[in-house]
Formats: C-alpha cells, structure tokens, sequence
C-alpha cells in the first residue's frame, strides 16, 4: 500500500508540475504578445514585474485547474496498468488509494488561500527591493458615493485607482432637513491626502438657516445675504 501511495504522490506532483508549466506557459506567451520583452536599467525588477507577477496574480485560478488536471491523470495511469482493478480485488476501498490526493489537494488549496491578497505579496516584495510599483490601472466606470455623515453625495463617470484622477463629477450637498446647500458639477479631479481639488467646475450655492455657501478664491466661504435668497453661480 505504502509503494501505491508513494507511485501515486509522484504521479500526481508530476503531473501537477506540467500543468502548471504549461499554463504559466500560455500565460507568458500572452503577456510577450501583449507587451513585448523590453528591459530597462534594471532586468531583475522588470522580470519580476513583467513575468513573476502575473503568476501570483492567476494563481487562484491555475492552482484548482492544475490540480484537477493532475488527478485526472494520475488515475489515468493507475487505471491504465490495471493497478486500480488489482487494488479493488485485493479490498483496497478507492478512498484509501485517494488519500495521498486528497492531502495534496489540501495542502494545494491551503497555498492557493495564502496567496489569495496577490496585490499584497507584489506590494510587499516592491518594498522589499524599493521598488515602484506597476499595477495597472483600472478605470470605473459611473458610481455614487454617499457620505451621510456630510450630507453629500458624489456621482463619478469614471474613476482612476492608480492616480486617483475622476472626470464628470457631480458633487450635491444637504442640509439636516435633506434641503440643496450647495451643488458642484466638474470635468475632472484629483484626491490628495488633503482632500479633492476639482477643476473646470460651476458651483451653484443656496441660501440657507446658517447662510449661504459661495466660492470665494477656490474656497468655500459662508455669508449671510439680505433676501430674497441669492444663489451663486461662479466658474
């Protein structure tokens, strides 16, 4: 039993191996198409980036397909010598032959859930070597964020993860009884730690109980205005 079970382990890791070189394969063979093989001042950094990324990044995928591949396979062969006939005459249940299987499966998914944080592992090994990282970009497309604490509500036509770049932003705020105090429609903007800068913007305040919010130098000043309410209109 003990020979069947190490002649199945060695199946099984063998097989696990060329799947994944195989699919990791393709997966190179589609990032050189995609990019080309370019190399700046620092090859091991670009190497990294460019080919060892992506790797941990398709993982979470590849590892459950390799290892399905791999199971398949090696029962195959098992299957093939008549071993599986021979066990099964002799009393040997299938699943005390599945047992070095299964073990490797767990330890497989146990790797696979490690390294499911994949922006992480890259993060951390770009400090590691001080590295700047080069994760793409991904815009989104047309979302709303509502802060109720501020009574306002934030309309994006899209968004840059990277940059924190937004264009086609409508800013609506609120008073405590859900009355408009100030609205703001903008063509783009950038998020800093100090908050948002908008550009090539209108800013349409309202008269309220506290006053009325108008933008004086690029910055949100309160006044209080004779009535009838006045609203501000400023580019």
């Amino acid at each position: 039993m003990k020979i069947i079970s190490k002649y199945l382990t060695g199946q099984w890791i063998k097989w696990f191996t060329l799947s994944c070189f195989v699919l990791y394969s393709l997966i190179f063979l589609q990032l050189i198409g995609d990019e080309g093989i370019s190399f700046s001042s620092d090859p091991l950094k670009d190497l990294f980036q460019k080919f060892f990324y992506p790797v941990v990044e398709y993982q979470t995928w590849l590892f459950p397909i390799c290892c399905f591949l791999a199971t398949i396979f090696s029962i195959s062969a098992l299957s093939k010598n008549r071993e599986l006939m021979a066990l099964d005459a002799s009393g040997v249940s299938f699943f005390v032959i599945s047992k070095p299987i299964l073990v490797l499966a767990l330890v497989c998914c146990t790797i696979n859930f490690l390294l499911t944080d994949s922006e992480r592992i890259t993060a951390f090994i770009d400090r590691s070597f001080g590295w700047t990282s080069n994760a793409k970009s991904e815009p989104v497309e047309s979302f709303q964020m509502k802060l109720k604490d501020e009574k306002r509500t934030w309309y994006f036509n899209n968004y840059n993860t990277r940059n924190k770049h937004a264009s086609g932003i409508f800013l609506y705020s609120y008073d405590e009884k859900g009355n408009d105090v100030y609205r703001i429609k903008a063509k783009s903007g950038n998020y800093s730690e100090d908050g948002w800068e908008l550009k090539n913007g209108r800013f349409l305040g309202f008269s309220t109980d506290e006053g009325t919010p108008l933008l004086i130098n690029g910055y949100l000043k309160w006044k209080h205005l004779p009535s009838p309410i006045q609203d501000n209109n400023d580019s």
